[in-house]
């Protein structure tokens, strides 16, 4: 099964202080805006920038997944341990199983 999810890109939203979400037509994605509990405003835009980077993040693993499945010349001498991140990471992200 593969988890359909907002295409990128999606980018912090400067007119919320870069706490938010948003995808390419200015849809929320993410509120990042958490007050209380020990939350401060640089968490929550860290956290915000970093779900922003999801869809760049996922194209990133499948690249280098391909490259290394047709070993186009990158070095791929991974640990079974560290493949098995690899792919539970994009599992993670495409609700698949790992």
């Amino acid at each position: 099964m593969t988890a359909k999810h907002t295409p990128g890109p999606w980018t912090t939203d400067p007119e919320v202080g870069h706490e938010s979400v948003i995808d390419g037509e200015g849809r929320l994605i993410a509120d990042c805006a958490i007050f209380g509990h020990g939350f401060k405003r640089e968490l929550n835009v860290a956290n915000a920038r970093l779900i922003s980077a999801a869809p760049d993040l996922l194209t990133a693993l499948r690249i280098v997944q391909v490259a290394a499945i047709n070993q186009r010349g990158l070095d791929f001498n991974l640990t079974t341990e560290e493949w098995a991140v690899f792919r539970a990471a994009i599992a993670k992200a495409t609700g698949a199983a790992a």
